[in-house]
């Protein structure tokens, strides 16, 4: 059997190479564990949400969302990266609220009534986290006047640049990575709140991956954050190691019964998060 492995969070073009680098370090660690018909390159074809739910899935990178709530039926998780990027401590990350910088937004009351974009229904860095934060400000269950899906982080960004949104949140590893890569991105963007610190998108592996499997890709795992040789690609990457959390540290992202899964504006948003919270509480 050929597994199927990805790394689609933070795969931008430009550390595309390191994330492969990233990868030919951890198969070599998987190997020496005996682990065989391991894949040579990461799987950029297939939808991450198909790959997750193939009993041939064995490594890949998810939202905290997704492995508490819309796929805890097919995902498993194996550990939680440390990212060098403002906004994450030890192995929690946040995200960050911004508007366009000519904006007159100061403060999160002031976006009710606004155009919220969101990367994903079942993201929590772009949609859940932001949520959150605005509930104790919703009128009768409503606070943005639309909400739209963007489909990335990126796009989210764009749209406030011309001025289509006027909000979103963008997670902290992802904004360093803009800083870094995409400056231009950046440019017309203001920071105005923060969302509360939460554990980063961890690594994950199939439900059904066998137990000892499971240990052997924890071990390759810690021992590719800490090789030497693979230093400079970690830093490319922004990677400074892992932890080997619970899932209940990943709890927190679930909404409570009121209050943010209330809020009506995000119940329409088609494989939307709400749909999945109700799916998910049965």
């Amino acid at each position: 059997m050929q597994w199927i492995a990805s790394l689609p969070w933070y795969d931008l073009p430009e550390i595309q190479e390191s994330t492969d680098q990233f990868w030919s370090g951890l198969t070599s660690y998987l190997q020496e564990e005996g682990v065989s018909q391991l894949p040579q390159k990461l799987n950029r074809t297939i939808p991450y949400e198909k790959q997750w739910s193939s009993s041939n899935f064995l490594f890949g990178q998810a939202c905290g969302y997704d492995v508490v709530l819309s796929y805890k039926h097919c995902l498993r998780l194996l550990g939680t990266p440390r990212y060098e990027a403002k906004g994450c401590s030890s192995s929690n990350y946040k995200s960050f609220i911004v508007v366009h910088k000519d904006s007159p937004i100061q403060s999160l009351p002031e976006l009710f009534g606004k155009h919220c974009v969101i990367n994903n229904p079942t993201s929590h860095s772009g949609m859940n986290s932001l949520r959150l934060l605005i509930a104790p400000f919703a009128r009768e269950n409503h606070f943005f006047e639309q909400v739209s899906v963007s489909g990335s982080h990126e796009n989210s960004l764009l749209s406030i640049q011309k001025g289509a949104a006027d909000v979103a949140a963008i997670d902290c590893v992802s904004y360093a990575l803009f800083q870094k890569y995409r400056q231009d991105l950046l440019a017309s963007i203001k920071i105005i709140a923060q969302t509360p610190s939460l554990p980063s998108p961890p690594y994950v592996t199939g439900k059904q991956t066998p137990e000892d499997l499971v240990d052997k890709l924890q071990s390759a795992l810690a021992k590719t954050m800490q090789d030497s040789q693979l230093k400079k690609i970690r830093q490319n990457l922004l990677l400074e190691g892992i932890d080997f959390l619970t899932l209940d540290c990943y709890e927190p992202m679930i909404p409570f019964p009121t209050g943010a899964k209330n809020l009506k504006e995000f119940h329409d948003l088609g494989k939307g998060a709400v749909a999945n919270e109700d799916l998910n509480s049965q």
